[in-house]
């Protein structure tokens, strides 16, 4: 996929088999892929991507979109609003479609995040937003919270519609954590990764329904106010 100024982080859209953090990447962009093509043919939407980092999933929506805000605290040359997402600096329904992938467990006040992405998403709007359920801590001080898909159904109540999907099931999560803590050897890294991440995709689809107790480590909710 073509790089262009408005977004980065293909390492994010497209991930690599030899990377530490592939099997999380690649089954929440397929997530993303298969939701949003599910959505009713609609042109010129204005969507906001609430965190959005260096824009890494705009290619997801570039077809559909007349106007992609991005708003973030940390100033880079892809966002077009540096600012709080718990205090976003827009009117009520402002917006057809709300992006926010990997904030929540940032937010010091998660409801006040939701409330807020409630208030300026459209009536019959569509949010999708990303968390995780397990994994390390990151980007202290600022990693507050983790998720099940209980909590997430809980906190996004208020919406018509909400729908929780695992990216990828329990066998997949231990693959993604045994890699991200296996030690690091020079040479040896990226072949540990890859051998990792095919032999995690494989058994997760063989016991992806077979497994009862809940290891996730990211979850994606698909919600309509």
């Amino acid at each position: 996929m073509k790089q262009n100024s408005r977004y980065s982080g293909k390492e994010i859209l497209e991930p690599r088999l030899t990377q530490r953090n592939y099997l999380v990447l690649k089954n929440l962009a397929n997530l993303l892929r298969e939701n949003i093509a599910q959505l009713p043919s609609e042109k010129g939407l204005v969507i906001l991507d609430c965190g959005c980092g260096n824009k890494p999933y705009f290619p997801f929506f570039e077809d559909i979109s007349s106007v992609y805000v991005g708003i973030d605290l940390k100033r880079n040359k892809y966002l077009d609003i540096v600012g709080n997402v718990e205090k976003l600096p827009f009117k009520d329904s402002s917006f057809d479609m709300i992006l926010c992938t990997q904030v929540l467990e940032h937010a010091s006040s998660p409801l006040t995040l939701v409330d807020e992405i409630y208030r300026t998403l459209k009536p019959h709007g569509f949010l999708f937003l990303s968390t995780h359920g397990v994994w390390p801590v990151h980007a202290a001080p600022f990693d507050f919270w983790r998720w099940t898909d209980l909590g997430l159904k809980k906190m996004l109540e208020r919406f018509s519609i909400v729908k929780i999907y695992e990216c990828g099931g329990s066998v997949a999560s231990l693959f993604q954590i045994v890699n991200l803590y296996v030690p690091r050897i020079a040479y040896v890294s990226s072949l540990v990764s890859l051998f990792l991440n095919k032999m995690g995709e494989y058994f997760d689809n063989v016991f992806r329904n077979k497994v009862s107790t809940k290891l996730i480590v990211n979850y994606l909710a698909v919600a309509r106010k």
